[in-house]
């Protein structure tokens, strides 16, 4: 029961963040007091982290990797070529097609969840939507596009990722 209120209390802190404090505190803390109250022994976070250690140091890593291409502006020249090849000559305007901006991002989302993984994907390609749509500041829904379309980006590079054997750790295992 102890447990599960650590739990509890630890999940309501992070979604309401009072004194605007980081998540890494609340989540830390939660962890304390499970040490603390001895609900969980070091034997056992030692044995859990021996099971992971291999693929934690690889999402580092592809961390690590998301922040230097963030740093070399690779993802706003990726923003800028998707944004190029969804462009449409109509009447001298110019101007970007959705219908072909959707389709490229699924498929290039598709793509590279199957050989990235979904992890990696989804760090490469969060940066590259945010890219997109940095110059929606102005409007007056920006949250709202911009969520909608890293949510439904993360579900197909979730649900993409189990096209190849080596794209999901389910796939390899099973």
């Amino acid at each position: 029961m102890l447990a599960f209120f650590i739990f509890l209390s630890t999940l309501i802190l992070l979604f309401w963040r009072p004194w605007n404090l980081p998540i890494w505190v609340f989540s830390s803390l939660g962890a304390f007091f499970v040490f603390i109250f001895q609900l969980v022994d070091f034997k056992d976070a030692y044995f859990v982290f021996s099971l992971v250690w291999d693929s934690s140091l690889t999402l580092v890593g592809l961390i690590i990797l998301s922040f230097s291409l963030e740093a070399l502006g690779f993802f706003d020249f990726i923003a800028s070529k998707i944004l190029h090849f969804s462009r449409e000559k109509n009447q001298e305007k110019i101007y970007i097609s959705t219908k072909k901006l959707m389709l490229f991002l699924l498929i290039f989302v598709f793509f590279l969840s199957a050989f990235f993984a979904n992890d990696g994907a989804i760090l490469i390609i969060t940066p590259i939507i945010i890219a997109l749509f940095s110059t929606l500041k102005n409007c007056k829904n920006h949250v709202f596009i911009l969520s909608s379309f890293l949510l439904s980006l993360s579900f197909l590079c979730d649900a993409s990722s189990n096209a190849l054997v080596i794209s999901n750790l389910t796939n390899i295992i099973t």
